[in-house]
């Protein structure tokens, strides 16, 4: 485990090393390991059934899932996906050339943000949500910035 510092986050790392029993696949590894008990609380399961009830069984899309590779010789290198926002054209249309809400440039987005912690019994609610802000915040700037450059 290490801790790697970036311009606006400290993230832990961990390289996590095995052999496979006979038999299984690096899909049943990914299985077994996916989401992190740091996204969902523990015990995972319990957990993750819980704010499948709480989400309303909505999708969180990639947020919390993981994005890697798996080479033909069975290597892999996998990580949880944390801090994502996802893009997508605005789909709603007023008439056939512009879509509601944009800009004379047809510049209109959906954008939908990951970011959060695993909350515990002693967690604080204003904390937690401050963390989140926080923690988007990276993520939302680029977003703006990407926004002002493109669609201004």
């Amino acid at each position: 485990m290490a801790i790697e510092s970036f311009a606006t986050v400290h993230q832990m790392v961990s390289t996590i090393r095995g052999l496979m029993k006979n038999g299984e696949t690096p899909i049943d590894v990914i299985s077994a390991c996916f989401p992190g008990g740091s996204m969902t609380g523990a015990p995972k399961l319990r957990s993750i059934d819980i704010l499948n009830e709480m989400e309303l069984e909505k999708s969180r899309g990639p947020y919390s899932g993981c994005l890697g590779y798996i080479s033909l010789n069975g290597c892999m290198d996998m990580n949880i996906v944390i801090r994502t926002a996802i893009l997508t054209p605005g789909n709603t249309t007023t008439n056939a050339n512009t879509k509601e809400g944009s800009n004379s440039d047809g510049c209109s987005w959906d954008i939908a943000i990951g970011a959060g912690g695993a909350i515990t019994a002693l967690s604080e609610s204003e904390d937690e949500f401050d963390e989140m802000q926080l923690k988007s915040r990276a993520v939302k700037d680029a977003i703006q910035e990407w926004y002002d450059d493109n669609c201004t």
